[in-house]
């Protein structure tokens, strides 16, 4: 599970709003498809440093429902992490009313 908080004003909190969000995510190394070892060899994968993933930076746009209040949980089903087989599981987002 991958959260981020987003800070929105009590305006943007009353009516229905568009926000850009940038965020790092986790995703599998295409390289070693998440072993962390190079392709048939034993040594450490040098693209993610024998992890098996690395961190992107990604973004989206996101509708912000009219009339939320604070600490409101958004639920953007596959943009969080990859895991290794390289499913996503889904981001939340935590509003908070600045």
């Amino acid at each position: 599970m991958s959260k981020i908080e987003l800070k929105i004003t009590p305006q943007e909190a009353v009516r229905v709003t568009d926000k850009l969000v940038e965020f790092s995510r986790q995703k599998r190394c295409q390289w070693c498809r998440g072993h962390g070892k190079e392709r048939d060899s034993e040594a450490m994968c040098l693209n993610c440093l024998g992890q098996g993933y690395h961190y992107e930076l990604d973004s989206l746009k996101v509708q912000i429902p009219a009339g939320v209040s604070d600490n409101t949980r958004l639920r953007i089903k596959g943009a969080g992490n990859t895991d290794s087989q390289g499913d996503s599981g889904d981001l939340f987002i935590i509003l908070k009313i600045q």
